[in-house]
C-alpha cells in the first residue's frame, strides 16, 4: 500500500464542493473508500484555509485550503502544512490533478506541466510558492492551459537566452496567467530575449495577465504576432535593458482591438537610456496608470497608432541621457494622455504631437522636483487634414510650434487661455499658379504674431476647390518674413478669387 506521503498530490482529484468525505459515506464518488484507503486517511475537509480550525485535525484526517491551495495533514491536536505537497509543480485538469511534478527533478517542469495538462484536454498549471529553473530556453503555452502562481513567491528562472513567456503559432484562447515572476537567469546585461513575446506566428485572445513581474530580459512585453483583445490587469517590469530597442512594452503589429492594461510599474535598468517604455507602431493599447522610474528614456512613443493613458508617474534615477519628450505621439489615428505627474529628472518637452490629422487630446502635466528643459509641449509638423485638431491642458506660452500649418482646419485648443476670435480676412489670389502667398502683419490683415498663439481656418476651401481649382497645400507663419504663408496650387486656369481665413488669436 502507498504511504500517505506519496500519495498527498492525488488528493486534488477528488470532486471539490463537499465539507469531508468519510469511509462508507454514500454518493457520486465511485471508488472513494478505495481511494481513501490507499491514502491512509479517515477523512478529507476541503474549505478555505482560514475556516481550517473548524475541524477536527484527527490522526489521519487532512485539510485542503482551497483559496491558498496549502495542504495540512491531521496529526491529533493540530493541523501541520505537509511541505512535500507545497514543493511541487501541479499539473491540474477537467477530472481532477494529472500529476504533481518535482521541480528538481527535471530540467524543464514548466515544458513538462505545460505538456501534460495539454496532453488531458486543458486545464491549469499550479506552481508552488518557490524558484524553479528551467532551461528550454522559452516558457511555451499551450492552448486550454492557463498558469497560477503565488505572486511575488512563485517565480520561473529562464536559463537560458531566449524569450520567457512565449506564443508561438498555437491559437490560445481565453486562459489565465497569474501570481508569478518571469526572470532571464543569465541576467539583462546578456538576455536578448522579451519577458511576455507573442511572435509572429504566434496567436492568442482574450487571455488575462495578472500579477506578473517581469526581470532581467532585454525588453518586456513584445508583439509581432496577432494579440487581440488581451488584458493586463496589473504587470511590473524590473531591470530591463532595452536599450537599442523599440521599447520596453513593444507592440510592432497593426489593426487588432486594444491590449487593456491596468496599473503597470516599469523600472529599466540602467542599459535603458535612449529607449522608449512603451513603444506603438500601429496598434491601440490603453493603460490606467504607467509608473516609470530606474533609467528611463521617453514614456510614450507613438507613431501611427491610437494610444489612451489616464496618469503618468514619471520618476527616473540616474538617467543616462535627456529623452526629447515624456510622451511623444504622431499619425492619424487620434490619442489621449490624461496627466503627466513629473517627480524627477528632465526632459525637453513634456509633449511632442507629430503631424498628422489625427485628434490628440493632452491633459495636464504637473512638475514636482522633475524639470524641462523648453516648454510644456511642442506641435510639430503640419498637421494638414481637416480632421487634425489638439486640446492641451495648458496655455499658449507652453505652447512650442513647429512648421504648423493646416488644410481647410488647423486648430489648437490651449485649454488655459481664452480664445479671442478675429473674423474673416481675406487675400486675393491671381488667376495662375503659384507655389505660395504671402499676408504680412504690415498690411494689418492678420493678428500681430508676436503676441501669442494664432490658429487659423480658411473659411471658402470647399468653394475654392470646387469652383476655382484651387487647393492650399499648407498654411504656417514664417518668423523671419513675419507673415502668414499660404501654399496652393491650382488643378485648373482659374479666375482671380479670394482666399478667406478666419483667425483666432489666443490669451490670457
Amino acid at each position: 500500500m502507498p504511504t500517505p506521503s506519496e500519495k498527498y498530490s492525488d488528493i486534488g482529484a477528488f470532486q471539490p464542493g463537499e465539507d469531508g468525505w468519510w469511509f462508507g459515506k454514500t454518493g457520486n464518488h465511485p471508488g472513494l473508500k478505495q481511494r481513501l484507503t490507499e491514502l491512509g486517511l479517515d477523512v478529507i475537509h476541503r474549505d478555505l484555509d482560514a475556516n481550517k480550525g473548524t475541524y477536527t485535525p484527527e490522526d489521519g484526517a487532512a485539510f485542503l485550503a482551497m483559496d491558498t491551495g496549502e495542504l495540512y495533514k491531521g496529526d491529533g491536536t493540530q493541523w501541520t502544512p505537509a511541505g512535500a505537497h507545497r514543493s511541487k509543480i501541479r499539473a491540474v485538469a477537467d477530472t481532477g490533478i494529472v500529476s504533481a511534478i518535482d521541480p528538481s527533478s527535471t530540467p524543464t517542469p514548466w515544458k513538462d506541466a505545460v505538456g501534460t495538462v495539454s496532453a488531458a484536454g486543458g486545464g491549469a498549471v499550479l506552481l508552488p510558492p518557490q524558484t524553479i529553473h528551467e532551461q528550454t530556453g522559452r516558457l511555451l503555452l499551450e492552448p486550454g492551459v492557463s498558469i497560477v502562481g503565488y505572486p511575488n513567491v512563485s517565480e520561473i528562472v529562464v536559463d537560458q537566452d531566449v524569450s520567457g513567456v512565449t506564443i508561438d503559432g498555437d491559437d490560445v484562447r481565453a486562459t489565465q496567467y497569474c501570481g508569478f515572476n518571469v526572470t532571464a537567469g543569465v541576467g539583462s546585461n546578456n538576455s536578448t530575449g522579451a519577458g511576455i513575446h507573442i511572435t509572429g506566428n504566434g496567436s492568442i485572445a482574450d487571455a488575462t495577465f495578472d500579477k506578473l513581474r517581469i526581470r532581467e530580459f532585454q525588453q518586456g512585453h513584445v508583439v509581432d504576432g496577432d494579440q487581440f483583445a488581451c488584458t493586463f490587469p496589473s504587470i511590473r517590469f524590473d531591470n530591463i535593458a532595452a536599450g537599442g530597442t523599440n521599447g520596453v512594452i513593444d507592440y510592432r503589429t497593426q489593426g487588432r482591438p486594444p491590449a487593456q492594461y491596468g496599473l503597470v510599474h516599469v523600472y529599466p535598468s540602467g542599459a535603458n537610456g535612449t529607449g522608449d517604455i512603451v513603444f506603438n507602431y500601429n496598434t491601440e493599447v490603453s493603460i490606467r496608470q504607467l509608473n516609470v522610474g530606474g533609467d528611463a528614456g521617453r514614456v510614450i512613443n507613438s507613431d501611427y497608432g491610437r494610444i489612451f493613458v489616464e496618469q503618468i508617474h514619471y520618476e527616473p534615477v540616474n538617467q543616462t541621457s535627456v529623452p526629447d519628450s515624456i510622451v511623444r505621439v504622431g499619425g492619424d489615428r487620434g490619442s489621449f494622455v490624461g496627466n503627466i505627474k513629473h517627480h524627477s529628472g528632465t526632459a525637453d518637452y513634456g509633449f511632442i504631437a507629430r503631424g498628422g490629422p489625427g485628434y490628440m487630446d493632452f491633459g495636464s502635466y504637473n512638475a514636482v522636483d522633475g524639470s524641462l528643459n523648453n516648454n510644456v509641449a511642442l506641435i510639430d509638423g503640419s498637421f494638414e487634414d481637416p480632421r487634425g485638431a489638439i486640446d492641451i491642458g495648458c496655455t499658449h506660452k507652453e505652447i512650442d510650434l513647429n512648421s504648423v500649418g493646416g488644410a481647410s482646419r488647423h486648430y489648437i485648443n490651449p485649454r488655459g487661455s481664452r480664445a479671442m476670435p478675429l473674423g474673416t480676412r481675406t487675400k486675393s489670389i491671381a488667376a495662375g499658379f503659384s507655389s505660395n502667398l504671402s499676408i504680412p502683419n504690415a498690411s494689418n490683415d492678420v493678428p500681430n504674431m508676436s503676441t501669442g498663439l494664432v490658429t487659423w481656418t480658411v473659411t471658402n476651401a470647399s468653394e475654392l476647390s470646387a469652383d476655382y481649382g484651387l487647393s492650399i497645400d499648407k498654411m504656417w507663419y514664417d518668423n523671419s518674413a513675419d507673415a502668414m504663408k499660404f501654399g496652393y496650387s491650382e488643378t485648373e486656369n482659374a479666375a482671380s478669387t479670394n482666399l478667406e481665413v478666419d483667425f483666432i488669436v489666443w490669451a490670457k
